[in-house]
């Protein structure tokens, strides 16, 4: 299962070692805070993307299109709304 995770804060993190630890799947996280996205790359075994999950190229490069699962999970009500917003957006694009 291909699997994008917006916010990589304490849950995000723990979401994706928790997805891990069952069967293969492929994770990717999106995290906006730079240091942040250096921990997680040293501490899980998956791609980090670092930017800012609200835009919707940035979105495209995380590849949530084809990801059969996104989960906005960043500690702002406000920008998972955007967030998801944004892949519906993608995936309308041509």
């Amino acid at each position: 299962m291909n699997i994008v995770i917006m916010g990589g804060g304490k849950v995000g993190e723990s979401l994706a070692r928790r997805i891990l630890e069952g069967r293969r799947h492929e994770v990717r996280i999106i995290e906006s805070d730079r240091a942040r996205s250096l921990q997680l790359a040293n501490s899980l075994d998956v791609e980090i993307i670092c930017g800012d999950g609200t835009n919707i190229d940035m979105l495209e490069n995380a590849g949530v299109r084809d990801a059969d699962c996104f989960i906005a999970i960043s500690g702002n009500d406000a920008d998972n709304l955007v967030a998801e917003i944004g892949r519906a957006s993608c995936r309308e694009r041509v």
